[in-house]
């Protein structure tokens, strides 16, 4: 990628698999979902901050 970013200790072990058709959730919100996986979660974090402050949506 070019960039480093967060990753469990349980993700960098070889036997580790995500399930299909499952999600982890990061905060639930009421107004608008949001979807990211690998590094643009901490993106998509950052700009449901962003939603929050500046246009008072609940994300």
């Amino acid at each position: 990628y070019g960039e480093s970013f967060p990753i469990s200790g349980e993700a960098l072990d070889s036997s580790f698999c995500l399930p299909i058709g499952k999600a982890k959730i990061e905060r639930e919100g009421k107004d608008v979902t949001i979807t990211a996986f690998s590094k643009m979660v901490g993106y998509a974090l950052k700009a449901i901050e962003i939603l929050e402050k500046e246009e008072g949506i609940n994300a």
